[in-house]
């Protein structure tokens, strides 16, 4: 009924169905959280939607900014790894060495420390 290139899909988190690849891939983004403004925390269907928001509300064409160090980021996935630097969760416990990602951390802690992760 709708064409062999999008049979249609149902979100596994919200059980809402799609029939455009686009508009599916748009929702997904709203689960992964990258439509939630990182200062107010008002949640967005889209992330135009939220670029919008933070232009006009938070006057940022940049993006994201983070609140404790004032660094900007184009992203939410650069935002909230950044994230992870504050909250001490790259931070290798062995060491005390910071990584700017936790996939940076698991990597350092088998290669250097042979720890199993």
């Amino acid at each position: 009924m709708y064409g062999p290139w999008f049979p249609g899909k149902r979100c596994e988190v919200c059980s809402q169905q799609f029939f455009s690849s686009s508009t599916f891939r748009k929702h997904r983004a709203l689960h992964r959280g990258e439509t939630k403004c990182p200062l107010c925390l008002r949640v967005y269907r889209q992330k135009s939607y939220l670029k919008t928001h933070m232009r006009m509300v938070h006057d940022l064409d940049c993006g994201f900014l983070c609140h404790l160090c004032q660094r900007h980021f184009t992203s939410y996935s650069s935002y909230y790894h950044h994230q992870q630097v504050h909250m001490g969760n790259t931070t290798c416990p062995i060491c005390g060495k910071v990584f700017s990602q936790k996939g940076h951390l698991r990597v350092h802690l088998r290669t250097v420390h042979r720890c199993l992760v």
